[in-house]
């Protein structure tokens, strides 16, 4: 990542990145159009444009716009994602406790529950679990106390529960990881009678696309495998969702010691969005293995030459 990029994203963090003369309404543009980009899986797009990004949201939130809170968290919540993601952890935190901050202020449980989302997510990268496990245990707490009565309430409670299954399951705790991973799966079905058929279906694909990781952190790799063949791929809404199932398709044939399925998902996750693959180092690490101690197997060479053949951004 070009130096220039790292100290000016570190400016803007630390507060002390000058201004922009901005028109009305361009936060709202600006955060839509990277919000799609990071959707396409355009990771380094969105990471040359994050400084700016946040820069405006700091802005928004100091002008007392009445939407301004819930922009500026959208935001962070979104630069948590992707730098987190790209390997940025210190960064990551920092936009997570910027939006914990500001939603707590907003005092919206969509807000707090998706900024809890984004803090669980990282506190998970560093290790701490069992802390990753009481704030997802808040997010779905806090999105459950509202009745789940507003559709977008529905969804988000979907969404959490999905999240503290998946940190359930890397403190090895069993029972709540069937429990909340059953109970996402209630709720995305209980939405066909709320919402059109494809938002539902798209609810449905998301619980199921996380039993595959949920199974492959409690060690069961068939089982993983097998929920994957459950899921709807066409359901799921974006290219960046349809890669990281395949993503963790191939770390579940990975796990089961299946090299050439392995490479077939790596070479799926490629097709949809090739950040997926390349700019995760915990997946980056399966291709370095597969396309070292497996070149007698074709598809591992055909993945080794497509990753080689990648540009290096988009």
């Amino acid at each position: 990542m070009p130096a220039v990029l790292l100290s000016s994203l570190d400016s803007v963090l630390a507060g002390v990145s000058p201004g922009i003369d901005a028109p009305p309404g361009m936060l709202g543009r600006t955060l839509a159009t990277a919000r799609a980009w990071y959707d396409q899986g355009r990771n380094a797009v969105v990471l040359r444009h994050l400084p700016d990004l946040l820069r405006l949201a700091d802005q928004e939130l100091e002008s007392g716009h009445p939407d301004a809170m819930e922009r500026y968290c959208q935001v962070n919540d979104l630069a948590t994602d992707l730098l987190d993601k790209v390997g940025l952890v210190g960064a990551a935190r920092l936009t997570a406790q910027n939006s914990i901050r500001v939603s707590r202020q907003s005092g919206s449980p969509l807000a707090m529950a998706a900024a809890d989302r984004g803090l669980t997510i990282v506190l998970r990268h560093e290790g701490k679990t069992a802390t990753a496990n009481l704030v997802s245990l808040r997010a779905a707490n806090l999105i459950e106390r509202t009745g789940l009565t507003d559709v977008r309430q529905a969804i988000s409670y979907v969404q959490v529960m999905c999240t503290h299954a998946y940190v359930a399951a890397q403190n090895e705790d069993r029972s709540t990881v069937l429990a909340a991973i059953g109970e996402a799966a209630r709720a995305a079905s209980c939405l066909r009678d709320r919402v059109p058929p494809e938002i539902a279906d798209r609810a449905t694909a998301n619980a199921r696309m996380y039993r595959v990781s949920v199974h492959w952190a409690l060690g069961d790799a068939g089982t993983a495998v097998e929920a994957g063949r459950q899921v709807d791929v066409r359901a799921l809404p974006t290219p960046e969702r349809r890669a990281r199932h395949f993503t963790d398709m191939a770390r579940a044939w990975w796990a089961w010691r299946k090299p050439d399925e392995t490479a077939c998902s790596l070479l799926t996750a490629l097709h949809f969005a090739p950040a997926e693959v390349t700019d995760r180092a915990r997946i980056r690490a399966i291709v370095e293995q597969l396309t070292r101690h497996h070149t007698a197997v074709n598809s591992a060479r055909h993945l080794a030459a497509k990753v080689a053949a990648l540009p290096a951004s988009s």
